[in-house]
């Protein structure tokens, strides 16, 4: 019974308590008053002050007396986002306990069953953007759900979910690195200038691309993709940056014996091959774009993403 009052948040011995709006030594000997009497229902009476940080230092100086002896029956839970902000004469008496955010993947399983639950249509390209960008809160990332319902209806889109978090397409992402790659900078001017002229945050922008050329670099030294960055079958594909894969390549081949670098040369030539087929190149054109991007080599890398 008392969890189920707990849970519904009726209970009489459970009693929360905003430290950032109530941080007044008044407010603290009002709390002082209240601790003495005894559980209602439950065996403890339960007093959580959220923010705690938030409270004075007199505020703290006139709660340290209770805390070091508090009444039969009566438990304190300060919770913080700061605990470097409590007095350390607070935190020697108290049982420290520290909560890590949750993973990008659990926030995506809790918006798809929030989603199924509500009878919300969202496909997991937006799910897995709304589960990154709510960078490890759960409360950001139904907050943002139900601003995308007020917005768009139950039926969202990839695009309803990048206009209202003002953020650009992945494919607008890989596109800039690949442009900054080959040293284009008229397409990475022209990226930018599409983005201001559509309203979305330059600043967000920057560090979303920051963000993503990080992750290519991550991917690329685990060789594999984390599931932190995977969060859907959409996003598991392999990302190689190209000026990365250069300097690889370079170094490989003037460091490794001549067998290897043949080895690895077809198999450059072979990816090259694949990715010139795709875009409906020929075999000598890709080994010739290689053989400029690498000159101690017949073949040389180039990012590959799915779209």
């Amino acid at each position: 019974a008392s969890c189920l009052a707990i849970a519904s948040a009726t209970s009489l011995d459970v009693i929360e308590m905003d430290a950032a709006s109530n941080n007044s030594v008044d407010d603290i000997r009002e709390l002082r008053d209240k601790v003495g009497f005894a559980p209602v229902s439950g065996r403890s009476k339960v007093y959580i002050l959220d923010e705690a940080h938030m409270l004075s230092t007199a505020a703290w100086n006139a709660f340290l007396k209770t805390l070091e002896e508090p009444p039969p029956n009566t438990i304190f839970v300060l919770a913080t986002t700061e605990a470097d902000k409590v007095l350390a004469t607070v935190v020697d008496r108290c049982h420290r306990f520290d909560f890590g955010r949750p993973t990008t993947e659990q926030l995506a399983g809790v918006i798809d069953r929030v989603a199924r639950e509500e009878r919300i249509s969202i496909p997991p390209e937006a799910v897995a953007l709304l589960a990154r960008h709510a960078t490890g809160s759960f409360r950001d990332a139904l907050g943002t759900l139900e601003q995308l319902v007020t917005y768009s209806g139950p039926t969202i889109t990839l695009d309803d979910a990048l206009a209202v978090l003002g953020v650009a397409d992945d494919d607008v992402l890989f596109g800039v690195v690949d442009a900054v790659a080959a040293g284009d900078a008229r397409a990475v001017l022209l990226a930018v200038h599409d983005l201001a002229q559509s309203g979305r945050d330059l600043g967000l922008f920057a560090r979303h691309l920051e963000s993503h050329a990080r992750e290519l670099m991550v991917t690329q030294t685990l060789g594999a993709v984390p599931s932190e960055i995977a969060v859907t079958q959409w996003l598991l594909c392999w990302v190689v940056g190209a000026a990365f894969v250069k300097s690889w390549y370079c170094w490989f081949t003037s460091a490794c014996t001549a067998m290897v670098a043949s080895q690895y040369d077809s198999f450059c030539t072979s990816a090259c091959s694949l990715s010139a087929g795709s875009a409906g190149g020929s075999d000598h054109t890709c080994e010739a774009a290689c053989a400029a991007s690498c000159p101690t080599s017949s073949a040389g890398g180039k990012a590959s993403r799915r779209p």
